[in-house]
């Protein structure tokens, strides 16, 4: 049990004093119902005696048998077998029956489960985070309450707050402190109980809190946990506990930002502090955390916009954040525009980027959709306003391409939006095949520059063999399929210019396919023939050896730089005789 402490052990010495527990083998008697209740049993004197410890309510006795006194309870107890299932006839809760004698290793019945526990000073919260655990070793501990495992304690106040933990050396606390501005992406204050990770990230447990009622004797009474908080319920033991994903990191917001907090829960903006808390993003573009006053003004609006984005029930941050900026650009004043394309259209950055490129005020684009969307018959339940305004992004896109005058507004808003767009889109099509078209034609020339320079450094033909490149991809695929191997891989590096494929060929059989050469410059990165010389499970010779009597004169040809006479013959340096 080394390294576990009960729960009214001595306070940590590197730990500020917190406030004393009111009772604590009452929360260890209300900790203890969250774990798999047990009746451990051995029967003694020839069955005549039975030892009961009882992990639910710690009673640690013996029963003659059969018992003097029987009650249902008792004789299910008498009756009972290991891994039975009865009610606990102290108690009364269902327990799992276990007979010391064949429980075989009680480790495997460990069970640990992470707690909070609150307590209010002076206004202030102070938060001991504990591992309990319940560990059935030893016979002392059948019946023996919970062991408690400091891991991490807190002090929320206001402006401040302090996580003590294991920071720099096991067996002592350090602390870090938050006071001032709340930094999200140096997160100093997080959540307690930690079981590994995945990808790099820290994968932080769920707990259960007692003393929630803590909250509302202290100054956090109003940080509104209730209507936003993280929680669930879960099954300990067989009893059903709400668990919290996020308390010490919400308080230690509240300690820096408590008006904010409170007014952006109150006022329905809980994912601008989830964003602070769980995503580390302050939403700067938003919300100004510094602002000492709430409302409109740490919004950046007017109170006319704001009311405006309230009552139009979206609570959007995009609307906010796209507004503020076409407002700064000198393109929307009026932030109902947003509001409404926000309604009919999913990117709203893209009309802002769109109306910024082209120095398009926001109102008259909004204006014209809906012009437009009059004109357009659509099918049932498709916004003509949003089916406008698709054509309109699209259209504008597809005229810069097309290099059309957009300061022309007769260009910039045709009367007919379907009609303009699909008149660019026919053109863009028509450019683009264009642009393909040569860009092939360019492809295909340079293609056979190449295969001309090639032609004169590689083909040869001497003593009744030819080399020669490769032409086409479509003769690289033959061969690969001829001599089963896997050349065809190779044919469009080939076709450009990454690396060289050439063919070996009788000068008597010039269509017949012989050996496949790979050439990376004047380097011989490798021949092969028929299935790259593995027949019917034999190694045939290799081609470079079988092969050396021209390739190799013909490899110091290319590193002289190909020479050639007048009438374009090579000029190789041939051996007297083959040698094979």
């Amino acid at each position: 049990m080394a390294g576990y402490e009960r729960l009214s052990a001595e306070w940590p010495g590197d730990i500020e004093p917190f406030p004393e527990l009111d009772d604590p083998n009452l929360i260890a008697r209300e900790i203890n119902m969250w774990f798999t209740p047990y009746i451990f049993y051995e029967r003694k004197s020839r069955g005549k005696y039975m030892e009961l410890w009882t992990s639910c309510c710690g009673r640690h006795e013996g029963i003659e048998l059969p018992p003097r006194t029987i009650t249902p309870d008792l004789s299910a107890l008498a009756d009972a077998r290991h891994n039975y299932k009865i009610h606990c006839p102290y108690c009364g809760r269902e327990v799992l029956v276990k007979c010391l004698g064949r429980s075989g290793s009680r480790r495997t019945l460990t069970e640990y489960h992470p707690v909070v526990i609150l307590r209010e000073q002076d206004g202030d919260l102070f938060a001991r985070a504990y591992w309990v655990v319940k560990n059935y070793e030893d016979a002392d501990a059948l019946h023996a309450p919970p062991l408690f495992n400091l891991v991490g304690a807190y002090h929320f106040t206001a402006w401040d707050a302090r996580y003590y933990a294991h920071f720099y050396h096991y067996d002592k606390y350090g602390y870090v402190e938050l006071s001032g501005e709340y930094d999200p992406k140096h997160e100093k204050i997080k959540e307690p109980f930690t079981s590994g990770g995945m990808y790099g990230y820290t994968q932080y447990e769920p707990y259960a809190v007692i003393g929630m009622e803590e909250l509302d004797k202290s100054r956090f009474k109003y940080c509104e946990y209730t209507g936003f908080g993280y929680r669930q319920m879960d099954n300990w033991g067989g009893e059903q506990v709400e668990i919290h994903s996020g308390l010490m990191k919400y308080l230690a917001l509240c300690s820096i930002y408590p008006q904010q907090v409170e007014m952006l829960i109150k006022t329905g903006w809980p994912t601008i502090v989830s964003d602070m808390l769980y995503y580390r993003k302050k939403n700067a573009a938003v919300f100004d955390w510094e602002s000492e006053v709430g409302g409109a003004a740490a919004f950046g609006l007017t109170k006319p916009e704001y009311r405006a984005v309230i009552n139009s029930g979206r609570r959007s941050m995009e609307v906010i954040a796209e507004y503020k900026r076409l407002k700064k650009a000198g393109l929307c004043r009026d932030i109902n525009a947003v509001i409404d394309m926000d309604r009919m259209y999913t990117g709203l950055a893209d009309v802002r980027r769109a109306c910024t490129a082209l120095n398009v005020k926001l109102e008259k684009l909004h204006s014209y959709i809906q012009k437009q969307g009059k004109q357009l018959t659509l099918r049932p339940f498709v916004n003509p306003p949003s089916r406008a305004l698709e054509w309109t992004l699209d259209y504008w896109n597809m005229a810069v391409q097309l290099g059309w005058d957009m300061t022309d507004s007769a260009v910039l808003f045709p009367k007919d939006i379907k009609a303009k767009h699909d008149t660019a889109a026919e053109e863009l099509t028509a450019k683009r095949r264009q642009e393909e078209d040569a860009a092939e034609a360019k492809k295909r020339a340079l293609a056979e520059e190449r295969l001309s320079r090639w032609r004169k450094k590689y083909n040869i033909e001497q003593d009744g063999y030819f080399i020669r490149i490769a032409e086409s991809a479509k003769e690289i695929v033959h061969e690969g399929a001829v001599l089963k191997h896997c050349v065809a891989g190779y044919a469009q590096r080939h076709m450009d210019g990454q690396c060289t494929i050439l063919f070996l060929r009788r000068s008597e059989a010039p269509e017949d396919s012989l050996y496949t050469i790979e050439m990376r410059g004047d380097e011989l990165w490798q021949i092969h023939g028929y299935a790259n010389e593995h027949v019917g499970g034999k190694s045939l010779p290799a081609p470079r050896n079988t092969m050396a009597w021209l390739l190799d004169p013909w490899l110091e040809w290319i590193q002289r730089g190909s020479p050639r006479s007048k009438d374009g013959k090579p000029k190789l340096k041939m051996k007297k005789e083959k040698t094979a």
